[in-house]
């Protein structure tokens, strides 16, 4: 890992069900550090705890965790190329988004030439994500089927 990388988890996307597990992850004890496009839930993830990052980048560039909740699989890739250019090796992503089954396997291969590793992890209901339960899925090497 660089020296760049702390021990800080990151969270992009916080939609319904994202914001719902960016606070969990708030109030625990894990240093959390959030973006989004739209300001309003930062702010709220801001009071509960965690730290606002000023863009992708910036959060790829201080957490070794990165949990992605966006919309789509379109999404996810442009994520996916803000954060490889700034994460540091050993960094890992967690994609918890909807997205294709083949999705997470290409992602993977294309975050590998960087040291990054891409771990399958879509999520299920908001309900679930506000309990702190995950119902559907666990994370997982993406080229798992």
């Amino acid at each position: 890992m660089s020296e760049s990388v702390h021990n800080e988890v990151g969270f992009i996307g916080l939609g319904n069900i994202g914001k719902a597990m960016a606070l969990r992850l708030a109030a625990s004890e894990l240093p959390t550090v959030v973006y989004d496009v739209v300001a309003d839930p930062v702010t709220e993830l801001v009071t509960a705890g965690a730290h606002a990052a000023e863009s992708v980048a910036d959060l790829a560039s201080r957490c070794e965790v990165i949990c992605v909740m966006v919309r789509d699989d379109e999404q996810v890739k442009a994520v996916l190329d803000q954060v490889l250019g700034s994460a540091g090796e050993g960094t890992v992503v967690l994609v918890h988004s909807t997205v294709r089954p083949d999705t997470p396997a290409a992602l993977a291969e294309l975050a590998a030439p960087h040291g990054v590793a891409v771990l399958d992890a879509r999520e299920g209901a908001p309900e679930a994500g506000r309990r702190g339960k995950r119902p559907r899925q666990r994370a997982r090497p993406a080229e798992d089927p």
